[in-house]
């Protein structure tokens, strides 16, 4: 009978490697890999029978946790989440930790009104990677070496009070893509090679 290999994770808390300070406290660790339309998201499940969780060691909301997991040899690297919510839980005492990969930066969540003209998909998503910090990674505004592209131009599209996110979703699906973000590239696929 083959042996089968313990789960392995490692955890940095704002760059800093937690793992070893974190591991005895550790009760579970969900992922969820958003297809399209939502982020990434993470969740650890923490004992708080010391305390240590709602005192000395409570994170900061937009705190950053780098996340890879897997078995033995074989791990993979889930990326980056913003810290955007905790919660409590008694009976046993329990601390979660909530973190979304695309953050919780004010400026990726305000909602937005503007008109895009005579732009092509490609476009409209660069000029959004430039406005919040993020790479571009699968769509340009015309085709070169193999790259998926979408040059169709858009006469007119607007924005009405959505979150850049939300609009950008919309369009995208409209022209068949879709997009994630994991660790501030915004990776875009055309819907028929999923």
């Amino acid at each position: 009978m083959e042996k089968v290999n313990p789960p392995v994770f490692t955890i940095a808390y704002n760059q800093k490697d937690i793992t070893s300070d974190i591991t005895p406290y550790i009760h579970a660790i969900h992922y969820k890999d958003a297809v399209k339309g939502k982020s990434d998201e993470i969740e650890i499940e923490l004992s708080n029978a010391s305390g240590k969780w709602t005192d000395e060691w409570y994170p900061s909301f937009g705190d950053t946790l780098k996340v890879t997991m897997g078995y033995g040899k074989y791990q993979f690297p889930c990326g980056t989440f913003e810290i955007d919510e905790v919660e409590v839980r008694f009976s046993p005492d329990m601390f979660i930790i909530k973190g979304l990969a695309a953050g919780i930066k004010q400026s990726v969540r305000t909602r937005v009104a503007e008109t895009h003209e005579n732009k092509s998909l490609g476009q409209i998503a660069k000029s959004i990677c430039d406005k919040h910090g993020f790479k571009l990674q699968g769509i340009t505004g015309t085709q070169d070496n193999g790259v998926l592209h979408s040059s169709n131009t858009i006469r007119r599209v607007t924005q009405n009070r959505e979150t850049d996110l939300e609009f950008l979703y919309r369009i995208s699906s409209e022209y068949g893509y879709v997009f994630s973000i994991r660790d501030k590239v915004m990776t875009f696929t055309d819907v028929y090679d999923l």
